[in-house]
């Protein structure tokens, strides 16, 4: 990037948060996901709303594309640069928790902050999330796991990221400030978001993955450490039985936190657990009497279903390692999982009953063209959201091109059969394709009303690919 325009960006942030460094620009190409993006042409990190809103304004007078970042923990491909000479905005300065509201029962925190730092604000006082992000979540930017909704295996008993922000600060494109909620009006804090005006755009920016502006501040719902909390793990023969019985599980709303994993991923893992399809989940609350009530209806209904249940000591040795996210930074580097470091994801968000079907039409295409694959979910409380992983060794490219053209092929007959679908790691979403005309028009309308000359990285510039 030329020299003067990295003078007048270390104008506003100070020279030593403004950086064209080689090594670190290359670091910004990349997040944990296997997708291979552009180099950066400048890292910037700001240290305020205001240094952001400066940023944007000299970002669209000059139209530099620009891609908000914190940890880059993503593993899909949401954080990687998809254009040449862009500007990465990394948010990790902006790190604060600058509120937590007992009386509301609401955390204010600035975008890059943590979620391990939010928890080890909160959790002394009593409180705690609803959702912590799954994989690396203990690191990554509240910010960046709201634009993109996130969940987690506490999603099966708590929904989405999106439905506990209760407001958001927002830099759009052209510089401008807004404020979402509650927190929109005047003398008001961040306490709802729901406030009924028909100007509440709090949900504009939920899954929009900043297209729309860069999430400043984060408002969200908090909520008591339950008082009585267990955990229960089953094991199934066969998938169609354990879908059978996790519908049930969740039409009765007995889980807090709830997962599953197919019998191939269990049978690389070496932990003490029967090779078959397993379901393990967490039950909160107020008292032992209510946990205990709610168990004895969960081993009901799986008992029904023909399925076996798991020591409970391993249950909750497991269970509390996975909401710890040990487990997953265990499992997402596990040799035995990813043996050559690669893995593409084929990700998609479907009812419950439509779980083997899923995985029928993912690991049906990767057998016939002989790749390995294993499939996991997190439920959220009326659906699931699927992982179809297939691996690959990271230092050969036709296997990598090879597994690529797979989960395409795959994610186009998911997209055929009707299943509301996500992704395949940041490469290829058919999504655009198969949304309703109409809806993507008013879509683009709203990115092109507020962000004129185009400088927010949106995926649907390369036509269906998201990359």
């Amino acid at each position: 990037m030329d020299k003067k325009i990295i003078k007048q960006l270390a104008e506003i942030v100070g020279v030593e948060h403004v950086s064209d460094d080689p090594i670190e620009l290359m670091v910004h190409s990349r997040d944990a996901s296997p997708i291979f993006g552009e180099i950066p042409s400048v890292v910037i990190r700001p240290g305020n709303t205001s240094e952001v809103s400066a940023i944007l304004k000299f970002a669209n007078e000059n139209k530099i594309c620009v891609l908000p970042r914190a940890a880059g923990s993503v593993t899909w491909g949401a954080s990687v640069p998809n254009k040449k000479g862009l500007m990465v905005i990394q948010m990790s300065r902006m790190n604060r928790v600058l509120d937590v509201d007992e009386d509301a029962m609401v955390a204010t925190v600035e975008a890059g902050c943590t979620w391990s730092r939010l928890e080890r604000t909160i959790n002394p006082r009593g409180w705690k999330v609803a959702i912590m992000p799954h994989g690396a979540g203990m690191i990554a930017g509240v910010g960046a796991n709201v634009a993109l909704n996130g969940y987690s295996m506490a999603s099966g008993g708590n929904g989405m990221q999106g439905d506990h922000v209760t407001g958001l600060e927002v830099v759009l494109p052209t510089g401008s400030v807004v404020r979402t909620g509650s927190w929109a009006m005047k003398g008001c804090k961040p306490f709802n978001s729901k406030i009924g005006s028909p100007g509440e755009i709090t949900r504009l920016f939920l899954r929009s993955g900043n297209i729309y502006g860069v999430i400043t501040k984060v408002a969200l719902r908090i909520y008591a450490i339950p008082p009585a909390k267990d955990y229960l793990m089953h094991s199934f023969k066969s998938i169609s039985a354990l879908v059978r019985a996790a519908y049930k599980i969740q039409k009765y709303e007995l889980s807090s936190g709830f997962q599953m994993i197919t019998k191939e991923i269990v049978g690389t893992t070496g932990w003490p657990i029967p090779i078959e399809n397993m379901i393990w989940g967490s039950v909160e609350g107020c008292s032992p009497g209510v946990v205990d009530e709610k168990m004895k209806m969960w081993r009901q209904i799986v008992e029904s279903e023909g399925g076996t249940e798991v020591d409970q000591t391993v249950a909750r040795i497991f269970g509390a390692e996975l909401e710890d996210n040990r487990i997953h930074r265990y499992t997402w580097a596990n040799e035995a999982y990813f043996p050559g470091g690669g893995r593409f994801q084929i990700l998609g968000s479907v009812p419950i009953n439509r779980i083997e079907e899923f995985l029928e039409i993912t690991y049906g295409i990767a057998i016939k063209h002989g790749l390995h694959c294993f499939g996991l979910c997190q439920f959220e409380r009326n659906s699931a959201h699927m992982f179809t992983v297939m691996p690959y060794y990271e230092k050969d490219p036709e296997q990598r091109q090879k597994t690529l053209d797979v989960g395409t092929e795959a994610i186009k007959a998911i997209a055929d059969a009707g299943i509301c679908l996500s992704v395949l790691d940041g490469v290829y979403s058919p999504s655009y394709d198969y949304l309703d005309p109409q809806t993507f028009k008013l879509t683009k309308s709203i990115q092109k009303t507020l962000d004129p000359n185009n400088i927010m990285q949106v995926p649907w510039e390369i036509g269906g690919k998201t990359r």
